[in-house]
């Protein structure tokens, strides 16, 4: 390696070793990359270590000495990674390993009708060998010189230069010869590196191996990105719309063609970036956007620009800046929903410590962009789930009312209902998360919250509370008319309840056995708690229901009016509780009975223990 730690170029033709140190010996490799001053890992003489065929993808014809046969045989080789015992020709082969004549070797060595220079011969040292130079060394020229790079190593020589300060302004040379080589120089016409095609010998200054070599000599130009954005070599030329470019980079479009140039640092969102006027003198008008301005109307405005350094928030046409940046705001609310503005014509934005209005919600998107407040309805819980739209995955919970309870579900980012909350503790928050018990509609809700009931806790008039077991709430659930007229409800569930409710036909309270739920107000905890909300009629029977007639009314007896076989007449303190009672016995034969009630009526009873 070099001062500049890159590899010493060697050149096998040059005497001494190549123009290697002592220590090292010239690999002449494939190209010029593989072609430097390595080190000797061998302490035997050249001529004396074995065939290297080496490594690699290449396939080179080169000769070494076997030592057995005490002859130069010719061998291929993969081009790295070989040893000293490797020539590029048999008669070097011979001159170093069979032909220890040192004369001999000088002399092929002036004898050198390989030279690639247009002008007299190449430069060389004083022993006569010529001087190294290559594309990574060129700086090995004297005075007056330059590298000539040819086909191989034997024609990358010093040549003799033209005699011009800048060899840019040279005229294309393509050379003599049978090569065909790939070269670059500079065109003084077009001011561009130019590619032609060097036939291999006799060509000038203005040839370099690659386009970034002709730009960095002589294409000089100054870089109009800005300063936290590095011009490229080579320079990228490109079109307003940019497809030239790489997918890190963007077009500045500058005053002429060469300020419009790719230039690294694209930014993801230019319409963000500030106003930026640049440097220069060009008087460019130019169009950006404020990117303070969120309003959704917000409008381009022109500027000048100086046509060099600035950013990507500068467009050439007011067309081309608002297609870029005229902000849209697309609502994220659901149908029926519409978004809050704020003064600023500025989409409303939402958040735990910025809640919206009332009368409105706040739709919790993917950004804060869809983070807006939406317009509000009144039965939030009887919407039905909406996944929405977009390419968003968000989990949130909506309340299904057939279920009665919350339910998670996958939200797509926009155009969602009010139906949707971050948790399940927000969801069953603001929805009546129970079982319905009522028969007929829905409980009482109160703060979106079912009514429960107890004796303390009586429901309003319109509503019955709804008894269920002791391991359930008690609900206020529509009474639907009066309990009385209703028919029998056993509801439905899996409980065995007894109740009581009340028979129209007999008018009377009758003990049932109710499932738990969907019954309706003719629903009594006890006999007792019927017949105080109930017109039942009075039973003066101590066994059995009084003998009805045809129209469900008790049979009145006494005087004329006797009962059937199988009745006997109780006679009560009023016409009402004097009624054909059951029985089939002989009176006289019954114990004294002072029956109930509050009335004291005179009566006289048969004791048979008495009877003469």
């Amino acid at each position: 390696m070099n001062e500049f730690d890159t590899p010493i170029s060697c050149n096998y033709l040059n005497q001494p070793n190549g123009g290697c140190p002592e220590d090292y010996f010239c690999h002449t490799g494939a190209s010029f990359a593989t072609t430097a001053c390595c080190p000797k890992t061998d302490n035997e003489e050249r001529c004396n270590q074995r065939r290297d065929t080496g490594e690699g993808d290449e396939l080179v014809a080169r000769w070494y000495f076997d030592k057995q046969a005490k002859q130069c045989r010719r061998f291929l080789y993969k081009g790295i990674r070989g040893n000293a015992n490797n020539f590029v020709t048999k008669a070097q082969c011979m001159d170093a390993c069979e032909n220890n004549n040192s004369d001999r070797r000088i002399a092929a060595i002036i004898i050198d009708n390989s030279n690639p220079c247009r002008f007299n011969q190449p430069a060389r040292y004083k022993n006569l060998s010529r001087i190294i130079c290559g594309p990574n060394d060129d700086s090995m020229c004297p005075k007056g010189y330059y590298c000539h790079i040819g086909e191989n190593p034997e024609m990358t020589v010093c040549c003799e230069s033209s005699g011009l300060s800048d060899p840019c302004l040279l005229s294309i040379n393509v050379g003599q010869g049978k090569a065909l080589l790939k070269r670059f120089y500079y065109n003084t016409f077009s001011k561009r590196c130019t590619e032609f095609i060097y036939k291999g010998t006799k060509g000038n200054e203005n040839n370099f191996l690659t386009y970034a070599d002709c730009q960095e000599k002589c294409q000089k130009w100054s870089s109009p990105c800005p300063s936290s954005s590095s011009s490229f070599i080579p320079r990228r030329e490109c079109s307003t719309n940019g497809t030239e470019c790489a997918s890190n980079q963007w077009c500045h479009v500058g005053k002429d063609k060469d300020s419009t140039v790719c230039c690294s640092g694209a930014a993801q969102d230019p319409c963000v970036l500030p106003l930026n006027a640049g440097e220069g003198a060009a008087n460019l008008t130019r169009w950006y956007v404020d990117p303070n301005d969120r309003s959704c109307n917000r409008q381009c405005k022109s500027f000048t620009y100086n046509g060099a350094k600035g950013n990507q928030n500068n467009f050439l046409t007011k067309a081309l800046c608002e297609q870029k940046c005229k902000r849209e705001c697309k609502s994220p609310c659901g149908n029926g929903s519409s978004m809050l503005y704020t003064s600023t014509n500025e989409p409303r934005l939402c958040s735990p410590t910025s809640p919206c209005p009332s009368a409105f919600w706040c739709h919790v998107g993917l950004t804060p962009e869809t983070t807006v407040c939406c317009s509000a309805v009144q039965n939030t819980c009887e919407l039905p789930m909406e996944k929405g739209t977009g390419s968003s995955h968000l989990t949130r919970w909506h309340f299904d009312k057939t279920q009665k309870k919350c339910v998670k579900f996958i939200y797509s980012g926009e155009g969602g209902n009010q139906n949707m909350f971050l948790t399940l503790v927000d969801c069953q928050s603001v929805c009546p998360v129970f079982e319905n018990p009522c028969g007929v509609g829905k409980p009482l809700l109160v703060d979106n919250k079912p009514k429960q009931c107890s004796p303390d806790e009586r429901c309003p008039s319109t509503h019955f509370c709804h008894l269920s077991v002791d391991t359930l709430p008690n609900y206020c659930c529509p009474k639907n008319g009066d309990p009385c007229e209703q028919d029998l409800s056993s509801g439905t569930g899996g409980y065995a309840l007894t109740r009581y409710f009340y028979d129209r036909e007999t008018r009377r309270c009758r003990e049932f056995s109710y499932h738990g739920l969907k019954g309706n107000a003719n629903n009594f905890l006890s006999q007792e708690d019927c017949e105080l909300v109930c017109p039942v009629l009075p039973n003066p029977c101590k066994l059995g229901e009084p003998l009805l007639t045809a129209t469900k009314d008790p049979v009145i007896c006494g005087g004329t009016e006797t009962c059937p076989a199988g009745y006997w007449c109780h006679v009560g303190g009023s016409p009402e509780t004097t009624n054909c009672c059951p029985g089939s016995r002989r009176p006289c034969d019954q114990p004294l009975e002072v029956g109930s009630g509050t009335e004291k009526l005179e009566r006289h009873v048969l004791f048979t223990a008495t009877q003469f």
